[in-house]
């Protein structure tokens, strides 16, 4: 359930507006700066994250994509939680919850101010009607989480209402599409991981291939023990001590209590089989890890490693492959994608 500690420099992108991601941030260190549209005039806006503040929350939550980008202003500290550790961290933190609820309930109402505006909605509009219509207007731009809620109040307060029946109809709707929609991303996201391995003819295939691939198992809240294995060995990794990250990161990949941190050791071990240039090993390890486990959240970055191996082993038609591959997939971190980009340019540049 730790967050993973990640150092951006100077004007790097931490995200663009329209990326989707299940990724949500806390500045520790440094300096953040929001950038947005409003929605009302479409003037450009700035606003300054402040240390301890967390963003990338609602998009994150709601499964939609970003409606901000987020740039380092200096050299900086996130920490980087899944959707599924900050949940653990929130159950367990109440005063989060109560500070985060009190933002969301003074930006819903701003949103629906602003919304009641770009509905040219009349001044003197009734609340019933007003609510119906914003409704709408999530329901029309797919954001079928926030239709859904609009619907059901509406419901609540207006049982004998006048827009009962369009209400259930969309309240229905609505339900019927968000679960569509967590399904399909999930589905979409575990299906282009193993197309993504599948593509190349590889040595690790038919391994791969029998064994089960039931998902990943790496779930649940890892045990004191794990967490301080894993971060230590983060901690070799960052002072270029593979050898010694990797014996560790293996003892935390089979730890029984290890939950979440044993899959994210299993993508480590690849990344310091990569480091201490033993190519074909990452490229298997890390193939067949993709294979049995598409829906860690970060197997886009042990397929980002596979095509490294493969460049660096001089195969550069496999490693275009996983590559373009990469950029073909949904829901890849922006700073992944131009990672892959730079890689491409850089092949392209020599051939």
């Amino acid at each position: 359930m730790v967050p993973r500690p990640v150092s951006y420099k100077s004007q790097s992108i931490i995200y663009f507006e329209g990326d989707v991601s299940n990724k949500i941030f806390v500045l520790k260190e440094g300096r953040v700066a929001m950038n947005y549209r409003d929605i009302e005039t479409g003037k450009e806006l700035q606003e300054i994250i402040q240390k301890g503040e967390f963003f990338g929350v609602k998009s994150a939550l709601g499964r939609y994509a970003r409606e901000e980008s987020v740039t380092a202003i200096s050299d900086c500290i996130l920490l980087v939680f899944t959707v599924q550790e900050f949940e653990d961290f929130a159950s367990q933190n109440t005063r989060v919850i109560m500070k985060m609820l009190k933002v969301f309930s003074n930006q819903l109402r701003r949103m629906h101010t602003k919304v009641r505006s770009l509905l040219s909605l009349d001044a003197q509009m009734n609340p019933e009607t007003g609510l119906i219509r914003t409704a709408q207007y999530f329901q029309n731009r797919n954001r079928h989480a926030q239709a859904l809620y609009a619907y059901s109040r509406y419901l609540e307060l207006y049982p004998q209402g006048k827009f009962v029946a369009e209400a259930t109809e969309g309240k229905e709707g609505s339900q019927r599409r968000a679960s569509h929609q967590a399904a399909a991303d999930a589905s979409a996201a575990k299906k282009e991981a193993q197309e993504a391995v599948a593509k190349a003819d590889d040595p690790g295939q038919q391994a791969a291939e029998e064994k089960s691939q039931t998902g990943s198992s790496f779930k649940g809240q890892a045990s004191e023990e794990a967490s301080d294995a894993y971060y230590d060995a983060l901690s070799h990794f960052g002072n270029q001590e593979y050898d010694k990250a990797l014996a560790i990161f293996t003892t935390v990949a089979k730890d029984p209590g290890g939950g979440m941190l044993s899959g994210n050791s299993m993508i480590e071990i690849g990344r310091c089989l990569f480091y201490l240039k033993r190519y074909k090993e990452a490229v298997q390890h890390l193939f067949q890890l993709a294979q049995q486990h598409p829906d860690l959240p970060d197997i886009t970055i042990g397929i980002y490693y596979i095509g490294n191996a493969y460049r660096e082993l001089g195969n550069t038609d496999k490693a275009k492959a996983f590559y373009e591959r990469i950029l073909s997939m949904p829901n890849v971190e922006a700073d992944l994608k131009k990672k892959v980009s730079t890689s491409l340019r850089r092949m392209e540049g020599k051939s």
